[in-house]
């Protein structure tokens, strides 16, 4: 038994490259959606925060 047929399982060659494929999609739209989370986050903390929690400051 060699180290690929081990690794594939059951799988044939094009069944393994499709769920690798569908893997790194998926991951992919994952981070995507995670970064503009963040991006969405940081701009409302500079734009609308500091006007909620310290309204009377002077900047």
């Amino acid at each position: 038994m060699t180290a690929t047929t081990i690794a594939l399982g059951s799988m044939s060659e094009v069944e393994h490259q499709s769920a690798l494929r569908r893997a790194v999609i998926a991951s992919t739209v994952g981070t995507t959606i995670e970064w503009y989370d963040f991006l969405i986050y940081s701009t409302v903390t500079g734009l609308v925060f500091n006007k909620v929690y310290f309204p009377g400051s002077d900047p």
